[in-house]
């Protein structure tokens, strides 16, 4: 019997960075880091590539990239200005390729 949901819950280090100051003379201003919007896990259909497009907003106003770490990242793919977040291959359930093969 086949299943075709995919319980993946994607987990991966998002990164989104902006431009900006930071240094550390007297009378200037510290950039801030900016905040990713609403993360939450994710279950993604088999055989779908797209996961989600995660949102960041900078409270100084500086464009946002956005990167992607960590054990699993190699099978994801992130837009660096859109933060369209997909998997570089469709998830097959019954074949995981994460890490430790428990499809999260």
């Amino acid at each position: 019997m086949t299943n075709d949901k995919c319980c993946y819950i994607v987990i991966a280090f998002l990164t989104a960075c902006s431009g900006g100051g930071g240094g550390s003379s007297s009378g200037s201003q510290q950039n801030t880091a900016p905040e990713i919007m609403g993360l939450a896990g994710y279950v993604v259909d088999e055989n779908t590539s797209t996961v989600a497009t995660i949102e960041a907003t900078d409270a100084d106003g500086d464009t946002v990239t956005y990167s992607l770490s960590g054990l699993d990242a190699s099978l994801l793919s992130i837009d660096s200005s859109s933060g369209l977040l997909t998997f570089q291959s469709p998830p097959d359930y019954q074949n995981p390729q994460d890490d430790n093969r428990d499809k999260v």
